[in-house]
């Protein structure tokens, strides 16, 4: 193997490395994104069935709400 192949080997290696941090750093973050999305799809939730007190109506809201953000 002479020097240009080693050189070629070596940076296909660090290509590969950098584009598997880069993938863990990606799924992290959008898990951490996911996370928020959910924290504040509950407490949207929370807001707009405060006042309802029918249970049927309140069901209601829920899967409307549900619904929009999926």
């Amino acid at each position: 193997m002479d020097n240009d192949q080693i050189a070629k080997l070596a940076s296909l290696d660090r290509n590969i490395f950098l584009t598997k941090t880069k993938n863990r750093q990606y799924l992290e973050e959008k898990k951490a994104l996911t996370d928020n999305l959910k924290l504040m799809c509950e407490k949207c939730i929370e807001l707009h069935t405060q006042g309802t007190t029918d249970p049927n109506r309140k069901k209601e809201r829920i899967k409307l709400i549900k619904n929009f953000i999926n």
